[in-house]
């Protein structure tokens, strides 16, 4: 190994006035990646190509690189930044054992949150942050029950700190050196853990010369058949799974009697009905569309209580379908949302949008005889109005112009667009708009108390219900832990209900 270590600091040498010349130059990160980054890796450290994976998408984002050992077993993950973004709050220019959360590594943080997001959706134990210039190696996911941010890095301040302990670099990131686990023993002395001694190995056979076996043909369709099988039952987004494994059991249907008996003595006007078959928030829907008013129904319960499930459960199997026939489902997932929370009314109403069209309209874009219905009172007001004179001369230039007029509409201003399509829904063809704000919860109070105003504005534009989600109750504006400790969590998975005293909104409560 030392003698590898020695043939890659000649290689480094020979490239270190590139790279110095590449960072004095100030480069974003795609520049920090090809001038700096690709050539520590494959020309210095001898990484592979094919060991190295690029911009592999993820649920969050999409990972810089992916370092990978054996069968494509991800090894460790590096987080390209910015030169200069990642600059440590210290003039040192030795290598030192930082804390993750202290204050020598603040400025990385933001990376540091990155990367370890990267690292737990993809299973990897270690990662980097770097701009080429500063260098930080710690554990991203753990499972010796210590919170990775309280862990410990190994932080190389500047390219002066890399050239000066070139050997522990090149044991923190060298392909042969993470395969014999170089990497975690740097990591394990920052944190203090002492690793017992073993007996020396010496490898009889040149790892550089390893492959696999040729796997048998039976064993490859074996394979394929338990992933595809034991994948299904461990994933959480399989909405079908998800629905077909609601359980309801005995001891949640005495909870939901219960609960029912609580209502009727505080509530003499509404009926509680257990919702082991969803037969409440039917009887919601069948309300509204009787007496054409709005509904807003919350979702309360801790983050995998089985609110969305309860949601898409009750629509897909549990609404007879002649109600279902005469409602709209609109669900909007915000949790397929990453951007700025203060932008999340807005990125709803975009989704509400399409979501709606697509639900309403026969087709496609929609037609413009569509969205003619759908604008129909400016389009009279048009024809004997301001475009009378116009209408009856040229009929063709008339709908041209009120077609461009429409679109003008449709994409400046989206959210009364969808609040046109709403009344669209219950005044042109007499159905109940379903809207669904689902994975409220991922959110902070004043991201919820957003969506849940959404919802509520809406109700302005025609008969609708709506449901969002919330792991507390909103009362007066503030959060308080929702009052009733009937169904404790872990003994019923069976949501009830407790109408609010103060607006026509349906509480459903998860345990």
């Amino acid at each position: 190994m030392t003698n590898a270590i020695e043939k890659a600091f000649e290689r480094f040498q020979a490239i270190e006035p590139d790279l110095r010349l590449a960072l004095s130059a100030g480069p974003n990160e795609s520049d920090t990646r090809l001038k700096v980054l690709d050539r520590i890796l494959f020309e210095v450290l001898d990484w592979k190509h094919e060991a190295v994976d690029t911009e592999p998408p993820t649920g969050s984002g999409y990972i810089d690189y992916l370092l990978t050992i054996g069968a494509k077993r991800g090894a460790m993950i590096v987080e390209a930044k910015k030169k200069g973004l990642l600059s440590p709050a210290t003039k040192s220019n030795e290598v030192m054992n930082v804390a993750l959360s202290g204050p020598v590594v603040k400025p990385l943080l933001p990376g540091i949150q990155q990367a370890m997001g990267y690292a737990l959706e993809n299973g990897v134990s270690v990662a980097a942050v770097t701009d080429g210039n500063t260098w930080l190696f710690f554990k991203a996911s753990r499972t010796d029950g210590i919170p990775p941010m309280k862990g410990k890095g190994v932080l190389f301040p500047s390219l002066d700190a890399v050239v000066a302990n070139f050997a522990k670099l090149a044991e923190l990131l060298g392909s042969m050196a993470i395969v014999q686990r170089l990497h975690l023993a740097h990591l394990n002395d920052a944190e203090g853990i002492s690793v017992s001694s073993a007996e020396q190995q010496f490898l009889v056979l040149d790892p550089q010369g390893a492959q696999m076996k040729k796997r048998d043909p039976l064993a490859s369709d074996a394979a394929l058949l338990f992933e595809q099988f034991f994948s299904r039952l461990s994933n959480e987004k399989d909405r079908e799974m998800l629905r077909d494994c609601f359980v309801v059991t005995e001891e949640s249907q005495k909870a939901d009697l219960e609960l029912q008996k609580i209502i009727q003595r505080v509530l003499n006007d509404v009926s509680s009905i257990g919702t082991s078959s969803g037969g409440a928030l039917q009887a919601e829907l069948e309300r509204t569309l009787a007496s054409k008013r709005s509904e807003t129904v919350l979702l309360i319960g801790n983050k995998g209580a089985g609110k969305s499930t309860f949601v898409d459960r009750f629509y897909e199997q549990v609404l007879p379908s002649g109600i279902r026939k005469q409602c709209i489902v609109a669900r909007v997932d915000l949790g397929e949302y990453h951007g700025d929370p203060k932008e999340i009314v807005k990125w709803s109403i975009l989704q509400l949008r399409e979501l709606l069209e697509s639900e309403i309209c026969s087709s496609q874009p929609p037609t413009y005889d569509e969205l003619q219905g759908i604008f129909y009172s400016e389009y009279q007001r048009w024809r004997v109005g301001t475009r009378k004179y116009l209408y009856e001369t040229d009929r063709m230039k008339f709908k041209d112009e009120f077609g461009q007029h429409m679109e003008d509409r449709r994409e400046k201003n989206p959210d009364e667009y969808a609040r046109r399509l709403l009344t669209w829904a219950a005044g042109g063809h007499g159905k109940l708009p379903c809207l669904v704000f689902d994975n409220t919860d991922h959110y902070e109070d004043a991201v919820q108390d957003l969506v849940y105003q959404l919802a509520h504005s809406l109700e302005s534009a025609a008969p609708v219900v709506t449901s969002c989600q919330s792991p507390t109750e909103p009362f007066g504006g503030s959060r308080k832990q929702a009052p009733f400790k009937v169904i404790p969590r872990g003994a019923s998975t069976s949501p009830c209900l407790m109408p609010s005293k103060s607006s026509p909104s349906v509480w459903i409560f998860l345990g």
